[in-house]
């Protein structure tokens, strides 16, 4: 892959347009096998392909959006003008700088509230629809639908799994469907574009005030219906969805950790935070896309994502670690009525299989599987 590849792949991360500093950054990671690759060698490969530019020799590849002089680039094919790419950048900077300015005046205990009168001012929420978009600040010539500003999550009506690091969020299902699937549109488009989002969460005992988060849409599962939210931590960059495709792409097996160091051994866990992990249940749908249904019974209702080798024990929360099960089967599976033969991927009873209505045979159906590594651990643990 040549280095003016590398650098479409981490427009792409970035959403399509970002400036240098970001650019280099991003560039690491996606090139963190060769690190020695110079930032004026990476600057003067998007020089070359950005044809407002005096350098430019070679293919119309990379915008400059301000011109020359200012260091903004974006990906063409992205975009169907500098236009758009311009909007897009200034929309995420915009929403970047109020955020940092309300993390200097209105954290609390490392918490950012706001009153109801603010956030009125700052119009960052209006009306209490779960997902606000403002179409007439937020729309563009390729998406006349709007891009979501904020979500709202009362934890009142769905059932939204929140964390202190994500934010598992459903889709809203009201009698206006076209307003529903306009404000599931402007998620999504907030996820290609990597627009932030500020998250709206009510407060139990003080309903004058809000507490405030920001974030990412880092995944969307049309047929779990919902989305995935990664809170912004520390000022780290967090990219588009394109990242966890460049790093699954170049994932090995042989490389995937059996256990988590950061967990304690048996101490500080509970069932309930096994199955109200986002991140983890977002990633194991997503790698088993094709089937989204219990692996052992085929029903497509209240379904978990389970861990093979459990939290517990300390198991990682890679998605390979990962099955999808219904709640029935998933409670068989930790209580070790069935396992399943590494070899073989057969499934094998330990209890009495008559009342346990296991349809399949193995898990052989599945187009993308668990990790031998961590079956081959639980087949001899457990």
């Amino acid at each position: 892959m040549t280095i003016v590849d590398k650098i479409k792949l981490t427009l792409e991360m970035l959403g399509g347009v970002a400036s240098l500093s970001e650019i280099y950054k991003a560039f690491k990671i996606i090139n963190k096998d060769n690190p020695s690759v110079p930032q004026p060698s990476i600057r003067a490969r998007i020089y070359e392909h950005c044809k407002t530019l005096d350098a430019y020799r070679g293919k119309d590849i990379f915008g400059s959006i301000y011109g020359r002089g200012e260091g903004i680039f974006s990906l063409k094919e992205f975009f169907k003008s500098d236009v758009d790419a311009k909007f897009i950048y200034e929309l995420k900077k915009s929403r970047i700088n109020l955020w940092n300015k309300l993390i200097k005046k209105k954290t609390i205990g490392n918490k950012v509230y706001i009153t109801n009168k603010l956030n009125k001012k700052l119009n960052i929420h209006k009306g209490e629809r779960g997902i606000y978009r403002n179409i007439k600040n937020t729309k563009f010539s390729m998406h006349d639908e709007g891009i979501a500003q904020s979500v709202l999550d009362t934890g009142k009506v769905y059932d939204d799994v929140l964390t202190d690091t994500h934010l598992e969020y459903h889709y809203p299902t009201t009698s206006q469907k076209t307003t529903d699937n306009g404000e599931i549109n402007s998620l999504k488009v907030a996820e290609k574009y990597n627009v932030p989002i500020f998250i709206v969460l009510g407060l139990e005992k003080d309903s004058s005030k809000k507490e405030l988060r920001f974030g990412y849409v880092k995944d969307h599962n049309d047929q779990r219906k919902t989305v995935l939210v990664e809170f912004v931590k520390d000022k780290k960059l967090i990219f588009s969805p394109k990242f966890e495709e460049i790093t699954e792409a170049n994932e090995n097996e042989d490389d995937l950790p059996l256990f988590d160091k950061n967990r304690k051994n048996g101490k500080g866990y509970s069932k309930r935070r096994e199955n109200n992990q986002p991140k983890f249940r977002s990633d194991v749908f997503k790698h088993y896309i094709k089937n989204n249904e219990c692996a052992v019974c085929e029903i497509n209702l209240f379904l978990d994502a389970a861990h093979i080798i459990p939290v517990e024990k300390r198991g990682t929360d890679n998605k390979q670690n990962g099955i999808i099960l219904c709640k029935n089967h998933h409670k068989a599976f930790d209580d070790n009525f069935f396992k399943i033969i590494p070899s073989t991927l057969k499934i094998e009873f330990i209890e009495d299989q008559s009342n346990l209505r296991i349809k399949k045979t193995d898990i052989k159906h599945l187009v993308n599987k668990p990790a031998k590594k961590y079956l081959e651990w639980r087949y001899k643990n457990y």
